[in-house]
């Protein structure tokens, strides 16, 4: 068992901010992300198939 001053659910763009701003002060924290890659909607990994105009 691990002892956190924080724990951050979301890897998107807020959470990585507020995470390293925590980690920054020298907190402990644990970053909790579902999806395989963290960015959130600015990530450069596209999530949405294209849309076919045929």
């Amino acid at each position: 068992m691990h002892d956190y001053n924080a724990i951050v659910i979301g890897g998107e763009h807020n959470g990585l901010v507020c995470a390293a701003y925590l980690a920054h002060a020298g907190r402990t924290l644990l970053l909790l992300e579902h999806a395989d890659r963290v960015g959130g909607a600015v990530s450069i990994v596209k999530t949405i198939p294209p849309v076919s105009t045929a």
